[in-house]
């Protein structure tokens, strides 16, 4: 409860010096309202439609499963996770030894798995990461109970323990969220549709899920394009990975 508070006082200052309000009510109603949004915001993770038919396994898995050689990429990922969670410390002997740096097995399965909240209502992208793909799958709404967020890329914000957000702890987002990131949360808020995302980043709002995520979990699969969704149920992979994992899938609608 105590870093609830901080985080708190941390996100209505925030808020003040980047909407230069200084009436604490009105401060305090857009915190709560933000709140709202992020709290029940879809939880997505993108994918090219074109992968769909090769998808393999019950779910989604890190970039550490069967992983083949450690390049200068991975390493950074390592760095990162190991900054963000802070394995090393962690009470569990097997988390501690995936806080090992290099190519190991633990990490495929202590390890996160990454995917975005969705907070913008554009026309046509569809999840919190569109440049990821042009589908997207959505997840149940348990999965929210073991995640944890942070208000930007981790890999490129440098993300730390007290960067990390919760569903039951919003805070931080709102703290430390890149202002492209806010205007899309205040439309939201206003309940006004994103008028078009202004980089790549923008409304990127980065989930870690530390717990398995199956694909027949999933609630449905959105699909920007209508050409896309047409060869998907008529690609004989894509089907049956629909029917096996019975993913229901849709195209995309606002």
């Amino acid at each position: 409860m105590e870093r609830k508070a901080k985080d708190k006082e941390q996100a209505i200052d925030s808020l003040k010096t980047r909407v230069g309000a200084s009436h604490a009510g009105s401060v305090g109603e857009l915190l709560e309202s933000a709140s709202a949004v992020l709290e029940a915001a879809p939880m997505t993770f993108n994918i090219s439609p074109e992968k769909l038919g090769k998808l393999e396994g019950d779910g989604i898995v890190n970039v550490w499963h069967n992983l083949k050689e450690v390049s200068a990429a991975k390493n950074a990922r390592d760095q990162a996770e190991n900054q963000m969670f802070e394995y090393k410390r962690s009470p569990f002997e097997l988390t501690r030894k995936s806080a090992v740096s290099g190519k190991q097995n633990y990490k495929g399965y202590h390890r996160p798995t990454y995917g975005a909240l969705q907070i913008a209502r554009d026309e046509r992208p569809v999840g919190g990461a569109p440049r990821y793909g042009r589908a997207a799958f959505h997840l149940m709404e348990e999965a929210r109970s073991y995640m944890t967020f942070t208000g930007a890329d981790s890999m490129l914000s440098g993300a730390g323990l007290n960067n990390l957000a919760s569903s039951r702890n919003v805070f931080p987002l709102i703290r430390d969220m890149l202002p492209d990131t806010l205007g899309v949360l205040f439309q939201c808020v206003n309940g006004q549709q994103a008028g078009g995302r202004t980089s790549e980043f923008s409304s990127y709002i980065e989930w870690h899920s530390h717990a398995p995520i199956e694909w027949k979990s999933m609630e449905f699969l959105d699909f920007e394009r209508g050409l896309d969704f047409q060869e998907a149920i008529k690609n004989s992979a894509s089907v049956a990975f629909f029917e096996k994992n019975s993913v229901k899938v849709r195209l995309h609608s606002i």
